[in-house]
Formats: C-alpha cells, sequence, structure tokens
C-alpha cells in the first residue's frame, strides 16, 4: 500500500455540549464540521493534512444521571456507527480527502442488547474502516460495556476468521501508516498498547476525556502515559483530550485539555497544555518512524521474553461475561462493575497488603 511519508495531523480539542436529547447531539456535530471547514482551507502545504482526529464523548458527552433508563438512552444519547453522524462526517472526509476518527457511545444492532464506547476511523471515500470497542469502561460511572463483559458472544459475532487480539484490538493498514485506538482508560493499561504496537500499529491514537488531578502537576499521570506508551512501542501517540463541557453535572474544565502528540521517542512534539477549544497539529514523519524501528538499540518489541511471562495471567483476575446473559439497563449496572472482590482476592493470595 502506499503511504504517505510525510503528513499533517490535526487534534481538536473541543469544549462538549453534554446531550440528553437527539437535538443538542447534531448542535455538538454541527460545530465541528464547521472546525473541518475552517481548519482544512487552511492546513497543508508541503506536510499535507491527512488526519483529523477528536476526543472521546466529543458527540454526547457522558452524563451520569441516575433517572436515565436504556430506553431514553438509546433513542436520545447513543448512536450506531455507520449512521447519520458518522455520514456526516464521511462527507467531510470525501470533501477533503482526509481521514477523521472519533469516539462515541455506540449502538450496536448486531448485539442490540449492549452499547459500547467505540473509537472509529472514516476513511477518504467517507466509509468507517475501523472501529475499536473501549476494553476498560471507567468502572466507577462509565455506561457502556467492555467486549470483555460480553467475551463469548462478542467473539462469536465479530470475530469469525480471526484471533482473539485481533478481534478485540483491530490495527488497520491506512496510507497514513497501521492505525490501532486506545481509549481514555485504556492507557492505564499497558497491555493495551502492546496489543496493537505487536499487530504493527504504528500511529496509535487515544481519544480521551481525562480529568483533573491527572492532566497537570503533581501528578503529570496524563503526559506520562502518552510518553512511556509512545517509548515502549516506537510508535507515534496522538491524544485529543476534551477541553471542558457544558452541563451541570460537573466543573467547566473538569476535562482540561492538554492535547498533545507524542514521537516514537517518546517526545512531545505538539501541545496545548491549557483548556478550552482549540486544535493541536503536527507532522507525522512515518518514514523516520519505520528506520526507528529497525534500529536493534533499545528495540523494545523484539526483547520482548515472551516465556518468562508466560504463567503471568494464567489465571483469570477480573471476570469475563460480567454482561452476556443479563446486560446493563440502567445506572445501576454500573455498579455490578466491581473490583472490591477481587481487591480481597489478592489480600488473600498476598498479592495485596491490608494495612493494619
Amino acid at each position: 500500500m502506499e503511504s504517505y511519508q510525510v503528513y499533517t495531523a490535526c487534534l481538536i480539542q473541543p469544549v462538549v455540549k453534554w446531550v440528553y436529547k437527539r437535538s443538542q447531539l447534531m448542535e455538538n456535530l454541527g460545530r465541528y464540521l464547521k472546525l473541518i471547514d475552517g481548519i482544512a482551507r487552511r492546513a497543508g502545504g508541503w506536510a499535507p493534512l491527512k488526519l483529523f482526529a477528536f476526543p472521546e464523548f466529543f458527540l454526547q458527552g457522558y452524563t451520569t444521571r441516575s433517572d436515565i433508563d436504556m430506553k431514553y438512552y438509546r433513542e436520545e444519547i447513543l448512536i450506531t456507527l455507520p449512521g447519520e453522524e458518522s455520514d456526516l462526517l464521511g462527507a467531510k472526509a470525501k470533501e477533503f480527502d482526509v481521514y477523521i476518527l472519533g469516539c462515541a457511545l455506540e449502538h450496536d444492532p448486531k448485539l442490540p442488547e449492549y452499547f459500547f464506547n467505540s473509537a472509529f476511523v472514516i476513511s477518504p471515500e467517507g466509509e468507517i474502516i475501523h472501529k475499536y470497542r473501549k476494553v476498560f469502561p471507567f468502572i466507577n460511572t462509565e455506561m457502556a460495556m467492555s467486549p470483555h463483559d460480553i467475551l463469548d458472544r462478542y467473539l462469536e459475532v465479530y470475530g469469525q476468521g480471526k484471533n482473539l487480539i485481533e478481534t478485540v484490538f483491530p490495527v488497520t493498514d491506512t496510507p497514513l501508516g497501521r492505525i490501532g485506538t486506545y481509549i481514555c482508560m485504556d492507557g492505564h493499561l499497558p497491555e493495551v498498547a502492546r496489543a496493537l504496537a505487536l499487530q504493527g500499529a504504528e500511529i496509535l491514537v487515544r481519544p480521551t476525556a481525562f480529568p483533573v488531578p491527572l492532566v497537570f502537576p503533581p501528578l503529570d499521570t496524563w503526559e506520562l502515559q502518552n510518553r512511556i506508551r509512545a517509548h515502549e512501542n516506537m510508535t507515534y501517540v496522538l491524544a485529543p483530550n476534551t477541553g471542558g463541557q457544558i452541563t451541570e453535572e460537573l466543573p467547566e474544565c473538569f476535562t482540561p485539555g492538554d492535547t498533545m502528540v507524542v514521537d516514537y521517542n517518546g517526545m512531545i512534539v505538539a501541545r496545548a497544555p491549557y483548556p478550552g477549544e482549540t486544535v493541536v497539529c503536527a507532522e507525522i514523519h512515518l518514514e523516520d518512524l519505520r528506520r526507528r524501528r529497525l534500529d536493534p538499540r533499545r528495540n523494545f518489541l523484539t526483547q520482548i521474553r515472551t516465556e518468562v511471562f508466560r504463567d503471568l495471567y494464567k489465571e483469570p483476575i477480573y471476570p469475563k461475561n460480567l454482561f452476556l446473559k443479563n446486560p446493563m439497563k440502567d445506572r445501576n449496572g454500573v455498579l455490578r462493575k466491581d473490583c472490591k472482590p477481587i481487591i480481597e482476592a489478592f489480600i488473600q493470595k498476598g498479592v495485596f497488603v491490608k494495612p493494619e
């Protein structure tokens, strides 16, 4: 496949209006379509603009209201992919010959009882060519299910002709490089990015609604994770974060931006270290990344001694199929995503030590 050796990626950092009615979702989308218009007509040059990336929940927000049941959630907030929203984004992708990446709360007609937090990539032909369902939804509040929560059913529907890793952690070959996506909380688990990198992913995109106090000092969790995932996997990490939200449920700057692009050496090459609506653009040097991966020095992916880790995950930790027979029907279902029994089991095994 012919590739773009150098191109520009633009990460949109929006202020998201939280959605309680379908019309509000279209207000958000209308704003983004205008932003794409304005940026696409100004960007490019020697490194042509080829990719727009939006953060997690960019269309819908993520209400935690307890009075919203699943019927209302599907009708007013969740979308399908493809659907009306991705079609409108697809028209912009065709108009400007770009790829567009987003992340939305999705209702899947193939799995009608379940719903997901899904990253997707739209090609310049206007088609969805990549879809990833968040494997680690935020356990305390997020109204979404993981493929792991319905693993047997998920593999039955989507795993035909593929192994488990390919099914759950897809990588898509494009002229922009091999693209893999992971979402917000997934970045806390190094195994997610590693699963993508070992399938050849070169461009990792992490759409996120990352909150305070993790974004800025003294924790700096956001920067640390993005840089180490890029460094240890020799990949770009494109990390669009939400720059704020319009809602009565949380402070405006609870998700305070700091959208960034990190290169394959773990260096930040573009950044907006503040909240608010903005755009972060960077040149992606695909050929340089591929040359770096042929250097034997600090070539981490080729030095993994798999045999010594083989027993690490021999026994399950977090239970699979949690929602397989009893899907989440309202916000009370979030309470079933509970790791307290696992913490207790870790204490019993001696993995954790209970304080005096």
